[in-house]
């Protein structure tokens, strides 16, 4: 289709695409020679004056927003032009296909493709909410897959800008069925935490080939995003913790833009996300609760869904059924899936004889020989075997590694599962206060040799998954000043969850988390070895 009529000094030339209240030509700037995309703003001839106001000055507030913005991942607007009542935008002509329409043509994307897209999404939108910008219509028909590499978001014209006066009618709702984050239905402000929600339901219409949160009707989906939870995606692999963080519906507990962003690099460069999820329970028969079976895909899903050791490129998979044991006790979502590259050797997959462990005795779990080829000079602690712990003192390094009083020793191997689920979710709320709010807390040491100074607690890392130690294995890091670094490690292997300290000073930037991911290893040998697995 062609128009070839001017709008202001823009000739129009071939209609790229129509849809809702918007359709978009390619143009032709004649006072500056170059080609551009214009954009009418529809409206109905049966919208009152004081409507068409309001569609004109939200024209010219998407021009406003994206002319604050410079990144090659937004859209540029040159201009704003009004012709019989009626306003077109003009902005720079992006040759390819939106990532709707790639979806619908070719199908869903590759986990590590759309981790891409999603990481320079994500990018775009940081550089908005930098400027006080919060898109709100975050979807795949707004997503430009550029010819030249590009990936752009576009199509500011609902965008809420601080300081700006709201647009819309009171009560009025503004945005796409499916991609509307669920505080925005709850009649919520709508901040960037709304946009990255609309961002991990784009990017989960991405590979999984369907909305998170679709029906027969618009009126279903909104009422799904309320109500409902997003179907594990099945096609997503080590994508799928990253996309069920981003559709938290609670905005508070949702994942940060910045953890986000690191989560979906390490996916696209093929590795794990260091985030958790787990699918839905599965009956006994193998099918999922909402009737449909496990994933066939070769390299899609996550192996069937079965507990245990999956053979992709040599990864550790742990699944549990979770209960998120958080202050509002919200429904919540946990994998580990990691590389194992240097970390031991996997054990093949159908070796498990079922033989859980009755009792672990912590100084069993490592010998002094072990301790002193993990810890130089490691002498052990004589007291510690009643306090329920067997610690290794080296005074020379100022450093200490201890084996705790197993954290469970459950009566079988699905049990041991659940509660290292339990377990997790416990650790990631107290990480998250230590992080967010953390306690005033000093130590000294008090063992002969070591030094006397008052360390005072300065940072604490992210819960983040262990491959390749154990069954599965998650660690944090608590950093004092003067530089010492206390490295916790809560294992499973079995039936057995276990938890290990390496503590000492900072030598390196990943000195302390060696040593005890290290140490996990032996230990979790040792629980094997037990478990006539090894």
């Amino acid at each position: 289709m062609s128009d070839c009529r001017l709008i202001g000094r823009y000739r129009l030339g071939t209609l790229l695409g129509a849809g809702g209240m918007g359709a978009v030509w390619r143009g032709y700037d004649e006072l500056l020679g170059r080609d551009v995309a214009i954009k009418r703003i529809i409206l109905d001839g049966h919208v009152p004056p004081e409507e068409r106001a309001v569609l004109c000055a939200r024209a010219a507030r998407e021009a406003r927003a994206a002319a604050m913005l410079d990144h090659s991942g937004i859209i540029t607007v040159h201009d704003v032009v009004e012709t019989d009542g009626e306003p077109w935008i003009v902005m720079e002509l992006v040759e390819g296909r939106s990532l709707g329409q790639t979806v619908a043509a070719d199908g869903p994307l590759p986990p590590e493709r759309v981790a891409e897209i999603g990481a320079r999404l994500l990018e775009a939108l940081t550089a908005a909410h930098g400027q006080g910008i919060v898109h709100r219509d975050v979807k795949p028909a707004n997503v430009l897959l550029a010819e030249d590499g590009r990936i752009v978001l576009t199509d500011f014209g609902i965008a809420a800008l601080d300081g700006d006066p709201a647009l819309t009618r009171e009560g009025a709702l503004v945005g796409s069925p499916g991609f509307i984050a669920p505080e925005r239905l709850r009649d919520e402000p709508a901040g960037p935490a709304s946009d990255l929600w609309s961002l991990g339901a784009t990017l989960y219409t991405a590979v999984e080939g369907r909305a998170p949160f679709d029906g027969p009707a618009p009126l279903a989906a909104l009422g799904a995003t309320v109500t409902g939870e997003a179907p594990f995606p099945e096609r997503a692999d080590a994508l799928a913790p990253v996309l069920l963080c981003m559709l938290e519906k609670d905005p508070a507990k949702r994942i940060g833009a910045e953890q986000a962003a690191t989560a979906l690099y390490q996916v696209a460069a093929g590795g794990d996300s260091g985030l958790y999820a787990t699918p839905p329970a599965r009956s006994p028969s193998g099918a999922r609760p909402d009737g449909r079976g496990a994933s066939s895909s070769s390299g899609a899903g996550l192996a069937g869904w079965l507990p245990g050791r999956s053979t992709r490129r040599g990864t550790v998979v742990a699944i549990g059924v979770i209960a998120v044991v958080t202050v509002a006790a919200t429904v919540g979502v946990l994998l580990v899936h990691g590389h194992g590259t240097d970390h031991g050797p996997a054990r093949p997959a159908t070796v498990r004889v079922p033989r859980p462990v009755a009792s672990v005795d912590p100084c069993a779990v490592l010998d002094d020989q072990q301790a002193r080829g993990l810890l130089a000079g490691a002498v052990r602690r004589g007291d510690t075997p009643r306090t329920g712990e067997c610690s290794w003192l080296a005074p020379k390094a100022a450093a200490m590694l201890t084996v705790y009083k197993p954290v469970v020793v459950a009566a079988s191997f699905e049990a041991a599962r659940d509660r290292m689920a339990i377990k997790r979710n416990e650790l990631l709320a107290y990480v998250q206060q230590l992080r967010t709010s953390p306690f005033n807390m000093t130590y000294t040491w008090p063992y002969d040799g070591f030094p006397k100074t008052p360390m005072r607690l300065s940072e604490t890392t992210s819960l983040t998954a262990l491959p390749g130690v154990g069954d599965e294995a998650v660690t944090y890091t608590s950093r004092y000043a003067p530089p010492h670094d206390e490295v916790n490690v809560f294992l499973r292997e079995g039936n057995v969850v276990l938890q290990l300290q390496w503590s000492g000073p900072r030598t390196g930037p990943a000195a302390a988390a060696d040593g005890a991911r290290r140490a996990g290893v032996e230990a979790a040998r040792t629980l094997a070895r037990l478990e006539n697995r090894a």
